[in-house]
């Protein structure tokens, strides 16, 4: 560990331009989450490790704004390979009846 000043030298650098856009979910996936039973799961493809990475993001992020409206529902999202071809999977797991 150092202490002194000399040793971290503050710049005025800008931050890099990010080109990245949000990832893409299936224009029905608000009403599939609505709808899934509890049991049931559905698999998204994804490209590679970088597109499942983002992906699983994407489809937390969805789940997390679901709560609002129905804050029971619970999912679980994994890894999964299907016939050879990456992806995830979505679980619809048993209701939080703790959430009231």
């Amino acid at each position: 560990m150092t202490t002194s000043d000399e040793d971290i030298k503050v710049e005025d650098v800008g931050v890099p331009h990010r080109h990245r856009r949000g990832e893409k979910l299936p224009a029905s996936i608000n009403n599939t989450l609505k709808t899934m039973e509890i049991g049931k799961s559905f698999f998204l493809k994804t490209n590679d490790d970088g597109h499942t990475n983002r992906k699983i993001g994407a489809i937390r992020a969805r789940i997390w704004r679901l709560k609002d409206e129905q804050p029971k529902k619970m999912f679980s999202v994994h890894r999964d390979h299907k016939g050879g071809t990456k992806g995830i999977r979505i679980y619809r797991l048993e209701d939080d009846e703790c959430l009231e």
